[in-house]
């Protein structure tokens, strides 16, 4: 939490910039609206042309974070190159370069917080001046950061500028995560509820990443179309498991952000028993250790770069999950990577998982710990038969996960919006 002294640094710093911004997006909004627009409507007219259809549509994109966020990458940038080859010209506006984030943000220090937000205010403002000069604006779950006490302001200044909003969210953003340090303040959840309400009230079309998600998401706008998280499944070719893994262990392996790798302990006795009957070891690709009592733990540096050759060294994959109102909003990525890497699952049946794990063909939901070491021990005991389990979860991500399949649709919304 912050000291006194940084909350007085904030206010004294955010409240004045913010104004400040406010103020220099609204005339540009004016300008848009009421000059800029006509304007352009005028000059077609009378030379009696309107835009050729022929030219590309112009897209402005919003993501959340820069590339190593998964939520990003997989929901924004890896849709790029398809956007491009349907005809459209994109330009890209994450909150602040990568190095930015890193070298402020990650190390977690106060002052280096101070700097990141004030940069992504300026870049974040940077891009709402810019929005009015395109024809789309793709928004992905947040303007600013769902742990900044910023009030629903800036999704305003977007929307006076440009209208034709499509708003993408994979996540329960309306509220903070439970389990994260500032999960029970009452501020932040207010801000994000009233932040999640305008974001999707002002867009003309709201993507969500599953039922739960649009359920919520009905209650203040009509037009929402549902589109998983996808894979590209021929990323995985190439790399082949077999050569991968070192040893006779079996890998029970897990992947995801440090902020939930503290999910792994509800199954740590689970883990913990098995291991005392099989050679057994967990893996974890986070950026973010944790260690489990009773088990090996490797853990492994989350890259880009590796991701996939990593992935593909487990036996097993898992996703333990607690039932409540922000998990239930989740996109079931991480199954998605184990099953197009040829790897069977156990998970909890939490939101989306029970519609992405097919019980007894790609894998074992469970309930609690007695059906957790009831999955995974069935997977350690028959190789062949997980094997088999693999292939089938392949294939079933191959046909209903795909860019592929789901890229056109994605263009689709983004041409009729």
């Amino acid at each position: 939490m912050l000291s006194t002294k940084w909350r007085l640094v904030y206010l004294i710093t955010f409240i004045p910039l913010s104004f400040l911004l406010i103020v220099i997006l609204l005339i540009r909004a004016v300008y848009i609206r009421l000059l800029f627009g006509p304007a352009r409507w005028a000059m077609a007219e009378l030379f009696g042309k309107a835009r050729r259809q022929s030219d590309d549509t112009s897209l402005i994109v919003f993501p959340y974070m820069g590339r190593t966020n998964a939520s990003a990458r997989y929901r924004v940038y890896n849709y790029l190159p398809y956007i491009r080859r349907d005809g459209f010209s994109i330009d890209v506006f994450p909150p602040t370069s990568e190095s930015v984030f890193e070298n402020f943000y990650l190390p977690w220090k106060a002052a280096g917080h101070y700097v990141y937000f004030i940069m992504v205010f300026l870049g974040r403002a940077l891009g709402i001046w810019a929005a009015g000069k395109y024809d789309v604006v793709f928004l992905q779950r947040e303007i600013i950061s769902e742990f900044f006490y910023d009030p629903p302001l800036f999704i305003f200044l977007l929307w006076a500028n440009n209208s034709k909003i499509v708003y993408d969210l994979d996540d329960a953003v309306w509220m903070l995560p439970p389990h994260s340090i500032r999960g029970n303040n009452k501020l932040l959840n207010y801000l994000a509820s009233k932040r999640f309400f305008w974001n999707v009230r002002l867009s003309k079309k709201v993507i969500v990443s599953n039922s739960y998600l649009k359920r919520k998401v009905l209650d203040i706008n009509g037009s929402v179309e549902i589109i998983p998280t996808p894979i590209d499944v021929s990323a995985f070719k190439g790399i082949r498991k077999a050569d991968m893994v070192g040893g006779h262990d079996v890998v029970i392996g897990w992947t995801g952000g440090g902020g939930n790798v503290g999910y792994l302990k509800m199954i740590e006795r689970v883990v913990a028993r098995i291991a005392e009957k099989y050679p057994v070891r967990v893996k974890v690709i986070s950026s973010r250790p944790i260690k489990l009592n009773g088990v090996r733990v490797d853990f492994v540096q989350w890259s880009e770069e590796s991701e996939f050759r990593e992935i593909c060294t487990f036996d097993v994959g898992i996703m333990p999950l607690p039932d409540n109102a922000y998990t239930r909003g989740k996109a079931g990525f991480k199954l998605l990577l184990y099953m197009a890497a040829g790897i069977p699952s156990v998970a909890s049946p939490v939101g989306v998982n029970s519609e992405i794990i097919i019980t007894g063909k790609t894998g074992y939901l469970a309930r609690n710990e007695e059906e957790w070491q009831r999955g995974l021990e069935e997977l350690i005991k028959k190789p062949s038969f997980r094997q088999e389990m693999g292939r089938e979860a392949r294939e079933y991500v191959a046909r209903k996960y795909d860019y592929s399949t789901w890229a056109p649709i994605l263009v689709d919304i983004l041409k009729n919006v």
